[in-house]
């Protein structure tokens, strides 16, 4: 038997699980990618004034500086065009809480 006070207490709370479903929803952010597309080829440039043979970065040297923040996903997708394998190392690297060093232990690279 149903009293007079149960369908809105039945419509109250059919609307309490609605709104915590909505913000479980809403709430779920991920933190932004960052893409860049890498082009390593040779090319010649003449960084002290005399002309010399190089390996650039989509035709820069030195290569591109990634400006990024924390909980940045990074994605770098390289195109080798020259005739030697690559190892790209991750130089000043300066996180904000290790103001002392110019690497970061924890970075990971994914290779494919």
């Amino acid at each position: 038997m149903m009293t007079a006070g149960q369908p809105k207490m039945r419509a109250c709370a059919a609307a309490v699980v609605g709104l915590v479903a909505l913000l479980a929803v809403t709430v779920r952010a991920e933190d932004p990618y960052l893409f860049f597309e890498w082009k390593v080829a040779y090319g010649t440039k003449s960084p002290m004034g005399v002309p010399q043979k190089m390996i650039l970065i989509n035709g820069e040297f030195p290569g591109p500086t990634i400006n990024c923040t924390s909980n940045n996903n990074i994605i770098v997708n390289v195109f080798n065009q020259i005739d030697k394998p690559l190892l790209f190392t991750c130089y000043a690297f300066l996180p904000s809480c290790y103001p002392c060093i110019d690497s970061f232990v924890p970075l990971q690279a994914k290779y494919e």
